[in-house]
């Protein structure tokens, strides 16, 4: 069922900030300065880009992130950083629950909010932020903005 926009907003992309494909042989960051506009309900979910389907198994048997999410840990500031990589999370680097495990290769990332809080939401004014590969992953860009 279909709801309309003042109740739910999705977001996709399988690109990153430099406008290279995602893939699990690289490692991103997706960073919300503050928590995304929902009032009810956000979610980060992987999909495999060449099936459509939800990423599993994995080490967690995790496909998205969200307020539930056992341990997620935001920044002092209020920041919320999502870490979407194949590889866990090495010690002293990201909380492994902030961490959101890729396929080996194409993937897709959505954002879901239900109930959007921000009034802007449905009137295309919010951008939520870009997937910006992190120092040391491969590949390059084709100009996109790889926002979600």
């Amino acid at each position: 069922m279909q709801l309309p926009p003042n109740v739910q907003a999705y977001f996709s992309t399988s690109t990153d900030a430099d406008g290279a494909p995602l893939s699990g042989a690289a490692a991103y960051d997706v960073r919300f300065p503050t928590p995304p506009p929902a009032v009810y309900l956000w979610s980060l979910t992987i999909y495999d880009a060449t099936t459509g389907k939800l990423v599993l198994p994995n080490a967690l048997n995790r496909t998205s992130i969200a307020p539930t999410t056992p341990g997620l840990e935001h920044g002092p500031d209020g920041s919320l950083t999502l870490t979407v990589s194949a590889a866990p999370p090495e010690a002293g680097g990201p909380p492994p629950s902030n961490w959101l495990p890729a396929p080996p290769g194409p993937f897709v990332l959505a954002l879901r909010l239900i109930g959007p809080a921000a009034a802007d939401v449905a009137t295309g004014g919010y951008h939520p932020p870009p997937v910006v590969r992190l120092p040391g992953a491969s590949g390059g860009g084709d100009g996109g903005n790889g926002a979600l």
